[in-house]
């Protein structure tokens, strides 16, 4: 395992990303374990692109105004867990006049409104990176920098002690640490796995409880979006059916046309398959041979 997985083995100390330690446990112990991520969905990934982006011009804009800041991106670390456990993370910055440490943050509209009016609350496991910077700095204080990547508004303010106490910390490394060395999996924190890198390890979730993420405004937007993507993707399924019907009852069977701008062609294809039922007068029962496929159904209903 290499730092880019969220937990990973370095010899017999767990290294835990100082950014991933709120996540549950059971995707943290995955990670240290070995286990393959599901692959980052391409607009995640896009988001983290950008937002090293955004970082340069929040640390700039914060420069102009007065504040001193050195190292950015400095790997700080420390040792939670003695021998066993280490937290680890990039810092966005060090402000040595101040004796603290820079956060910085670039969000969507929806996320910076709702981090706006609710902090931490809406983002716990910006509340662990943070405080994990802090101790592994000895630092007093943090500048939290959250900048609007839709509109540029920036705003910051102080944070003058730790949001997650070193108590909390080491009990929840204890634990993973302790799973891991058993060789057993820790259950699952199933309100804490929005976006969960291990969604297949899930399989609670049919039973699991609701959570009520009412007044997450980010969450809403998504979910509206994808309603209203649904609804258009079949109305243009539906669209096209009628307009290849039009195109064959033009063109003809089996004929080509040009346009002014289009060359068309109605040409039959085939595939070739495999029929279960005579595979099974064939050879009987098939079950042995048979491989099952797991994926993630996202269904989206309104209220």
């Amino acid at each position: 395992m290499t730092e880019s997985a969220n937990a990973y083995m370095e010899g017999d100390m767990l290294v835990v990303r100082a950014s991933s330690s709120g996540d549950c446990l059971r995707a943290l112990w995955a990670a240290a374990t070995g286990m393959q991520e599901v692959a980052k969905r391409d607009w995640l990934a896009q988001t983290a692109m950008e937002g090293h982006l955004h970082e340069a011009d929040v640390r700039d804009r914060l420069r102009e105004e007065g504040f001193y800041i050195v190292e950015a991106q400095q790997v700080v670390e420390w040792e939670v867990v003695p021998g066993k456990v280490i937290v680890r993370g990039h810092v966005d910055g060090l402000m040595p006049d101040d004796d603290a440490v820079l956060e910085i943050k670039s969000m969507s509209d929806a996320v910076f409104k709702e981090f706006e009016a609710r902090g931490f609350e809406t983002k716990p496991g910006y509340a662990w990176q943070v405080s994990n910077y802090m101790y592994a700095e000895g630092a007093t204080k943090a500048l939290y920098a959250y900048k609007n990547r839709n509109n540029g508004q920036l705003d910051h303010f102080w944070i003058t002690s730790p949001p997650i106490s070193k108590g909390v910390i080491t009990r929840k490394m204890v634990d993973l640490r302790r799973w891991i060395d058993r060789g057993e999996m820790p259950d699952c924190d199933l309100a804490n796995r929005f976006f969960c890198p291990f969604p297949f390890l899930h399989w609670e979730e049919g039973d699991a409880e609701e959570v009520d993420y009412s007044g997450n405004a980010a969450l809403d937007e998504l979910a509206t979006e994808y309603v209203e993507i649904t609804a258009d993707i079949k109305d243009l399924e539906l669209r096209k059916k009628e307009l290849r019907s039009g195109l064959v009852s033009l063109v003809g069977h089996g004929a080509r046309a040009i346009t002014d701008s289009y060359r068309i062609g109605v040409t039959m294809k085939g595939r070739t398959g495999l029929s279960k039922k005579l595979l099974k007068e064939a050879f009987g029962d098939l079950e042995p041979y048979e491989v099952k496929t797991e994926y993630e159904e996202v269904r989206v209903t309104k209220r």
